[in-house]
């Protein structure tokens, strides 16, 4: 049986320093940098990361989209 990792709604996630998060105006899409390459993301990855700067919290990032996505 595996087992499922889990993260809180008080975690402050954030991108590793070996990555690197930035606009590609040629792509008009975000991408993810790495020492091996290049990752383009779709529109939802891109949002989600953005926002995963180790200040705010899961939920903030939660809250942050619900109100940036409102339909």
């Amino acid at each position: 049986m595996s087992e499922t990792a889990t993260i809180g709604v008080d975690a402050t996630p954030r991108v590793s320093k070996r990555f690197r998060l930035q606009w590609e105006e040629a792509q008009q899409a975000w991408v993810l940098l790495y020492p091996e390459g290049m990752v383009r993301l779709n529109q939802s990855a891109g949002e989600i990361l953005r926002r995963c700067d180790g200040a705010r919290s899961v939920a903030e990032v939660v809250a942050d989209l619900e109100q940036a996505f409102a339909t």
